[in-house]
């Protein structure tokens, strides 16, 4: 059986390398009821937030602006159980992350597309057809 969580004893973690993509999804993460949410520019500050912190959700930028990736952090947190929804301005056909099992939003989002990838990350496990936890819609 699945055990089941409020939204609101969740973290989550926002990585992005524009201050304002990373300031509205800190915004909308809170909206939906986040317990906490971790902002990070950079990989070094990202995986230093994971190490010191339960995330249990990361909205990733795949590039970043010094012109790394975060698939492989992605690929470490998806291994220790956290669900990441990867956000770009590029193309999903792109394939850079197809071997992932996790969400994708195109940039610009808005609250109500950053709310159904997160229902749908956390909403149900596929092989029971439970519910994991009920993230209420964002607003706007």
């Amino acid at each position: 059986m699945i055990n089941t969580k409020a939204v609101s004893t969740l973290n989550a973690l926002c990585l992005d390398d524009e201050v304002l993509v990373v300031m509205d999804a800190q915004s909308m993460l809170q909206d939906l009821g986040f317990q906490r949410v971790f902002e990070a520019m950079n990989l070094g500050d990202a995986r230093a937030v994971a190490a010191d912190h339960r995330i249990d959700i990361a909205l990733l930028d795949v590039n970043l602006g010094d012109g790394s990736t975060s698939i492989a952090f992605a690929e470490d947190l998806i291994a220790s159980g956290t669900k990441v929804i990867f956000t770009t301005g590029y193309n999903q056909s792109e394939g850079l992350v197809d071997h992932l099992e996790c969400g994708f939003v195109a940039k610009p989002f808005s609250d109500s597309v950053i709310a159904a990838a997160v229902r749908k990350s956390l909403g149900a496990d596929e092989s029971e057809g439970e519910q994991v936890v009920e993230v209420p819609a964002a607003a706007g």
